[in-house]
């Protein structure tokens, strides 16, 4: 399942190169052959971290797509305190996250809890 995952992103160097003939009209990280790209999905509680939650998890499955094994948790919770670009509890762009990650990293749940 794990080459089958990994196919396009061994096969091409941009993804502008894929041909749309070979693209599935669905693909379901969930369940590739039997196997959970994915992690649980996290309550944001009373806290408006949705686009937050959302990055990690989009990050963690891509981690576990590159790397072929399961990753930790990451923490929704560093990003929010940390990412100066966004508002915090109050909302914010998931694209900020990805660009502030660029330049900072990422911790484990365990190392800063929600």
């Amino acid at each position: 399942m794990l080459t089958k995952v990994q196919k396009y992103q061994k096969s091409y160097t941009k993804s502008d190169d894929i041909n749309d003939s070979e693209v599935p009209a669905t693909y379901d990280f969930r369940n590739i052959e039997g196997y959970d790209f994915t992690n649980p999905v996290r309550d944001q509680g009373h806290c408006g971290s949705c686009y937050t939650e959302a990055f990690n998890q989009a990050v963690e499955s891509r981690l576990k797509i590159k790397y072929g094994q399961k990753v930790p948790v990451l923490s929704a919770q560093h990003v929010l305190s940390c990412n100066y670009m966004t508002e915090g509890c109050q909302g914010g762009w998931p694209h900020l996250n990805g660009f502030y990650m660029e330049q900072a990293y990422m911790v484990t749940d365990q190392c800063a809890p929600y």
